[in-house]
């Protein structure tokens, strides 16, 4: 037995949660942690409160996920019956820690993981805060402040910022831990970047997520308006497909744009990897991945000017490694993409900027910071409640509020 293994023991059960298992990158960073934890000698379980349904109403469960509902319900019965089902897991499964994403499974566990006494909970935010609904905001607040919460995670400064003013107890607890790829992911993204050098001449931009407003699609539409020699490749899904086709149609540019649905992870990132620039025009973001990813492959990064997206292109160093445009400019956005397709110096530049702001975080990192928030848990587990430090627990991870 190995000594990390024993430590994993020691540890007890950790588990991922969430509120749905919607295919994105918030579902992908979850599995890839929760294998990280299994391959350092933990006990990890992924949980979720319903699985994803299809455009049909099909519910699409995913594999390795438990489910306390087999589909979302709209009923009143629904949320007393949630809860007990998430009462009696915890009560079965005894986990040191719950990890949780999504405001709902965040306030689920920490108000059941309560009552049951014995789990300590890590919620996080991959949000700014002025996404959820006014009431989720307020009971969040209160159930974050509850004595079993181990921290409270943003996964950007932007985002954590977001989440204050607040209580003194719940202000404590707060810290922000960066995303990062897997890496597997990061080897493929390196070689997939070796395979591009030398690449000049072409005007194919990339977009990656789902089709959803706060992506902000439409803006990028119209940019595409004015840039008569370039395509365009959206890779996602979701319910704003419809509108964003006829806009495209009204716009004149069905021909040049091309909507790839939702893709394989690498099926998707060889499709980004024969493009010359990655565009995210998005109204908010937490820390994107698929913005991690573009940055690995050496594209030229242009964002939206919000605060999650300046921060998403700046290295810890302060070097900001992507061009910023605002969110609501189609005439400067593609006077951004036109610029660098016209200007290979230019493109080159920014392309090795991007690299470096690729290489500026990493899986083990990462999970390194989610595995001390576990182990401190577990001396929540075996100290009493009237010991529980009201502290943050974000100088043991490393990463300070």
């Amino acid at each position: 037995m190995t000594k990390r293994m024993d430590r994993g023991e020691r540890t007890g059960r950790i588990v991922f949660a969430i509120t749905h298992t919607t295919p994105g990158g918030l579902l992908e960073l979850w599995q890839d942690l929760a294998g990280d934890l299994r391959a350092r000698g933990h006990t990890v379980d992924m949980l979720a409160f319903y699985p994803h349904t299809d455009d049909a109403g099909r519910a699409q469960p995913q594999p390795g996920w438990t489910y306390l509902l087999a589909r979302r319900a709209s009923s009143p019965l629904a949320v007393p019956l949630l809860l007990w089902r998430l009462w009696r897991y915890l009560r079965r499964e005894r986990p040191v820690a719950v990890i949780t994403a999504m405001p709902l499974a965040g306030i689920g566990f920490a108000l059941v993981g309560r009552m049951v006494g014995s789990t300590a909970v890590v919620v996080t935010h991959h949000s700014p805060s002025f996404t959820y609904a006014p009431i989720q905001r307020r009971i969040e607040r209160r159930t974050s402040a509850l004595r079993n919460v181990q921290a409270i995670v943003g996964v950007s400064h932007a985002v954590t910022d977001s989440f204050r003013p607040a209580s003194p107890e719940y202000e404590a607890r707060l810290a922000t831990v960066p995303n990062a790829l897997p890496r597997d992911v990061a080897a493929a993204l390196a070689d997939m970047r070796a395979s591009r050098a030398g690449r000049t001449g072409g005007r194919r931009v990339v977009a990656l997520g789902r089709l959803a407003a706060q992506k902000n699609y439409p803006v990028l539409l119209r940019a595409m308006a004015h840039l008569p020699d370039v395509t365009l490749d959206i890779v996602g899904e979701g319910e704003d497909r419809a509108a964003l086709e006829a806009q495209a149609a009204a716009l004149g540019i069905t021909e040049r744009v091309a909507f790839r649905g939702q893709m394989p992870r690498a099926e998707a990132l060889n499709l980004a990897a024969s493009a010359d620039v990655f565009v995210q025009p998005s109204l908010y973001e937490g820390h994107s991945l698929a913005l991690i990813e573009a940055a690995c492959l050496g594209l030229p990064l242009i964002v939206s000017d919000v605060p999650t997206q300046v921060e998403g292109v700046t290295t810890r160093a302060g070097e900001v490694c992507g061009l910023v445009v605002r969110c609501d400019d189609d005439r400067a956005l593609a006077a951004a993409i036109g610029d660098l397709l016209d200007n290979p110096d230019q493109c080159a530049a920014w392309s090795e900027a991007a690299i470096r702001l690729g290489q500026d975080g990493s899986m083990d990192e990462l999970a390194a910071q989610y595995e001390a928030l576990a182990l401190d848990a577990l001396a929540y587990c075996t100290r009493s409640k009237k010991m529980w430090p009201r502290k943050a627990q974000a100088a043991n991870i490393g990463i300070g509020p």
